[in-house]
């Protein structure tokens, strides 16, 4: 059953981002500690191709860069991750696809680096319209993020 409360499509990549990137704090908040929340978007912002204007997390990437870089690519090593990361990839693309043709191609190729399968919505959910895809992301982002929402009584 779907989550009674409907999330725009950015906001559930957003929740499904915020999601992963909360499974990578954890990954290493052991080498990192309170720190991690630098690596986990430092690895969010190689894989998705984005740079941050904050100084400190861009003194950590420069300072940590072949440790990202090398964690990056162990991305596909963990299924979990790897399932979430290319889900994501796939909503975004699907997302910006008609609208952003640059950004979809650096997207595409990075996953492409970065050994993430790019899946179609058949492949994650079986036939499905787009809502029903979109409902589909946002369990599995909730369900990342450790959060059930309660059943409809």
């Amino acid at each position: 059953m779907g989550s009674d409360l409907k999330l725009l499509p950015s906001q559930v990549e957003y929740a499904l981002a915020t999601a992963i990137g909360k499974r990578l704090m954890d990954r290493y908040a052991h080498e990192f500690g309170d720190r991690s929340g630098f690596f986990a978007v430092a690895i969010l912002n190689r894989a998705f191709v984005m740079e941050t204007d904050a100084q400190d997390a861009s003194h950590f990437r420069e300072q940590h860069a072949e440790l990202i870089e090398r964690e990056a690519h162990a991305i596909c090593a963990d299924d979990d991750l790897a399932d979430a990361f290319s889900l994501l990839y796939s909503f975004m693309l699907i997302r910006i696809g008609p609208t952003d043709f640059e950004r979809s191609r650096a997207l595409a190729q990075t996953a492409m680096d970065l050994n993430i399968e790019l899946r179609t919505p058949e492949e994650f959910c079986g036939p499905c319209n787009a809502l029903e895809f979109l409902d589909y992301v946002q369990r599995c982002a909730t369900n990342l993020l450790g959060y059930t929402p309660a059943e409809p009584k």
